[in-house]
């Protein structure tokens, strides 16, 4: 659905800005070893108000294991 497309585009976004930290701080990006990008959406079942973030965001992870 829309909120498991969204939460996998913030997972996607997390990676990206990691990526950017660390060449920002000169080191290479390269090196990273990503090990679990996931993405993960729980909360209230979709009512059709997308428009209401507040109630839906909350409740979309992204979480990443770097070594």
């Amino acid at each position: 659905g829309t909120n498991e497309n969204l939460s996998r585009q913030r997972m996607e976004d997390a990676r990206k800005r990691l990526v950017e930290a660390v060449t920002a701080k000169g080191k290479d990006a390269n090196l990273l070893k990503l090990e679990a990008v996931n993405s993960l959406v729980q909360g209230p079942r979709y009512a059709g108000d997308y428009q209401n973030t507040e109630k839906y965001g909350k409740f979309q992870y992204a979480k990443l294991k770097v070594r």
